[in-house]
């Protein structure tokens, strides 16, 4: 038993009841990982003794701190000590990328005075940028989602709120405002229009929201978090005001999976393989009814309600991305429509597969790139391992330095946070009006492949993509021998 090491760990461990998080899988992921998080205290330890008086530091060196703490997180993490070395697996096979975009290569090669037989050096620091800057990025946007330091509400709070107002302008939906009606409802009486609206904000996040990558289980107590308000307040014409409008399409997507989820994880009888493929089944009709127009239609009102709120932006658009994958989506449907052959529309689809849960574009552009999809899946898997230490190490330790004052007094540390994530989500995500979503685009024909293309619709394109992963579970292939690997 190493008593120093425990100490460090239970450090970690001790701090999860300041979050609203899975404290179990946390507390068995930490001491599955107490070698790293040990080393993680220790890092802790030495940039507290580096700044000499907290309270003195102005915004830009709190900024600086901030990134300091995950850039150092993540060479650790990365670091040839520890029990996985990410960082060659992660680049040993982006050189395409370079040929890739060859029309920028002598003026890239300028601009950073190499030689192109050193190109590939330059490559792989961009593409390590590219992970510290999302693991940063998510990190940051998982400690606001996460902490207790913001008061939630219940879902009756939150909907007497939506009927004191009569609004479903984003705007109204403040912190403040909330806190104002929660004091208002523990003096009124509330009426059963309110409890019926609560009821139907329940029923909808059960059926609805709870199946979107990021969704945290809660009590109806605090169900309702201050950054969730912005997402629930674009859902409103939906769940309270019956507007169908184009996205009627915003539930089927939501919910494709979720009788598919259930069939795999039923009992391995010898019923397993039905159940897996009549749920198969029932997804494929259901994404027939998908309309790729209605689905461009809903992505951009709720991109438009995103741009409403500039304190929220960049968590929202963050959760709004891994809801509804809209970059990689929209990038897929370009590239099977540009596609030459058959052969070329599997390799994406089956790319599409592997890489749905990545929502971070520069680290989704670099591993689309590896022609080897086992590796390409181990790839996915390391970032995901690499991003679980990161983010929960960063996240306890940045709770602490609060309670130091490190990013000032009270309740100074949001805004240092919220600016930062605003700041990150432009380089990390994207421009909404940089999206293609090649709604007009006339499909390419080659004279090697004369046959009319399957998927040359963009709809074809569309359901192809939602397709991939039911199809997997018809023939699976060998990258599904890898550990913690869900295609749905």
């Amino acid at each position: 038993m190493d008593i120093a090491r425990d100490k460090k760990v239970n450090f970690f461990i001790n701090r999860l009841s300041n979050f609203r998080c899975d404290n179990d899988a946390f507390r068995r992921l930490i001491i599955g990982r107490s070698e790293f998080f040990a080393r993680a205290y220790d890092l802790k330890e030495s940039l507290k003794s580096s700044v000499e008086d907290a309270k003195e530091l102005n915004n830009e060196q709190r900024d600086e701190l901030l990134e300091n703490i995950f850039v150092q997180l993540c060479e650790l993490a990365m670091s040839p000590s520890d029990t996985y070395e990410v960082f060659d697996l992660f680049v040993e096979y982006v050189p395409e990328y370079f040929e890739n975009h060859g029309k920028n290569v002598e003026d890239l090669l300028e601009t950073i005075g190499k030689d192109p037989s050193n190109a590939t050096d330059y490559l792989n620091l961009q593409v390590r940028e590219s992970i510290f800057q999302a693991c940063f990025f998510r990190a940051l946007c998982v400690f606001m989602e996460q902490t207790r330091r913001f008061d939630a509400f219940s879902q009756s709070e939150y909907a007497y709120t939506i009927h004191e107002n009569d609004s479903l302008d984003i705007e109204w939906a403040s912190y403040s405002e909330l806190t104002k009606s929660r004091n208002r409802r523990r003096e009124l009486k509330i009426s059963d229009t309110t409890l019926a609206e609560a009821d139907r904000l329940k029923q909808w996040r059960a059926r609805t929201l709870s199946k979107n990558r990021g969704y945290v289980r809660r009590s109806k107590w605090d169900s309702i978090l201050l950054t969730t308000i912005p997402e629930l307040s674009m859902i409103h014409p939906i769940v309270f005001k019956e507007d169908k409008f184009k996205y009627h399409s915003f539930g089927r997507l939501n919910t494709l999976y979720s009788k598919l989820h259930e069939a795999i994880k039923s009992p391995m009888d010898d019923g397993h393989n039905e159940r897996v493929h009549a749920a198969c089944n029932a997804a494929l009709a259901k994404i027939k009814t998908i309309k790729y127009k209605n689905y461009v239609e809903q992505c951009k009102h709720f991109l438009r309600q995103i741009d409403k709120n500039k304190q929220f932006y960049g968590i929202t658009l963050c959760r709004f991305e891994m809801a509804h994958s809209l970059y990689s989506i929209t990038d897929q449907i370009r590239i099977i429509l540009n596609a030459t052959s058959e052969d070329d529309i599997n390799d994406i689809l089956i790319t599409s597969v592997i890489l749905k849960d990545m929502y971070f574009p520069k680290v989704y552009e670099a591993f689309k790139l590896i022609e080897d999809f086992e590796d390409m899946h181990y790839c996915v898997h390391l970032f995901n391992t690499l991003f679980a230490d990161v983010f929960i190490s960063g996240i306890m330790i940045l709770d602490e330095l609060i309670d130091e004052s490190y990013f000032g007094e009270g309740d100074s540390w949001a805004a240092i946070f919220f600016d930062m994530i605003n700041k990150l989500s432009k380089n990390v995500l994207y421009s909404p009006d940089d999206i293609d979503y090649a709604t007009d685009f006339k499909a390419k024909k080659s004279k090697e492949y004369n046959k009319p293309l399957k998927h040359q619709r963009v709809q074809g394109c569309f359901e192809s993509i939602l397709s991939a992963s039911v199809l997997m579970h018809y023939e699976m292939d060998a990258i599904t021998d890898y550990p913690d690997n869900e295609y749905i």
